[in-house]
């Protein structure tokens, strides 16, 4: 990248007015983390040519870099008309407002991302968790099998439906299925463990949940989700245990 940023500066010596210079120059410097560098040329970049999408995308994806998705709403969304049909323009500000929970703006423009370019699995995956949030069920149940339907290796989208459903409490013994084809594709995900986990657990087989969920906080132990899970099965395995003690006893 340093070669190709040196190559890129030579021929901004030569021509500092085309834009694909400054926007090379730009992501390559975004992709080396060099944010100060980034922005000087982007403002270039918006100041010479207020009316080309790549200005304002490049701040975005910055600030989205920087876990801000405020500055990146503020990047865009002033310009959203202007480029009402350019795909990667609505899907940052769906993206963004999405971070920041704002459900009803973040649906709008992953919608009309999709729109755009309905064969984005970014798109859809983004789509269905809004979806999933806002309780359109039959929306986000739809993705989710589009998702598998066009690729059967999308841990993601075995995952995070059946995550809905077991927390809906509806078709328990179909979100096993798409959970074990989860795990089975990413075994050592800590997210995917706590999914199979959960199920385990809300089927009433405690010891099954917590091989599972026991893996998953071996993993990402800092994780507040997986710790109430294991927090709560730990509870009931140890009245159940508790329990039958007191049977015995008696």
């Amino acid at each position: 990248e340093e070669k190709s940023i040196a190559v890129m500066l030579e021929a901004l010596k030569i021509d500092s007015l085309d834009i694909r210079i400054l926007d090379r120059l730009v992501n390559l410097y975004i992709n080396q983390k060099n944010n100060s560098q980034a922005i000087i040329y982007n403002k270039q970049i918006i100041d010479l040519f207020p009316e080309d999408h790549r200005g304002y995308i490049n701040q975005a994806i910055i600030a989205m870099g920087n876990n801000k998705p405020e500055e990146a709403i503020l990047s865009l969304n002033p310009h959203i008309n202007l480029f009402s049909e350019n795909f990667t323009f609505q899907y940052l500000l769906g993206t963004a407002y999405y971070q920041i929970k704002d459900y009803g703006n973040s649906k709008i423009y992953l919608e009309n991302a999709l729109g755009i370019f309905p064969q984005s699995k970014n798109t859809k995956h983004n789509l269905a968790l809004i979806y999933d949030a806002i309780g359109k069920w039959d929306e986000s149940d739809k993705l989710y099998m589009e998702l598998i339907a066009s690729d059967s290796t999308d841990a993601q989208a075995y995952n995070n439906y059946a995550y809905s459903l077991v927390e809906r409490g509806e078709n328990i013994e179909f979100a096993l299925e798409l959970a074990k084809n989860a795990v089975r594709l990413e075994p050592e995900s800590a997210a995917y463990l706590d999914t199979i986990g959960w199920i385990y657990y809300k089927l009433s087989l405690y010891e099954e949940a917590l091989i599972y969920i026991s893996e998953s906080i071996g993993i990402d132990s800092n994780n507040v989700t997986i710790r109430e899970h294991y927090d709560e099965i730990m509870k009931v395995k140890a009245d159940k245990n508790h329990r039958e003690s007191q049977q015995v006893e008696n």
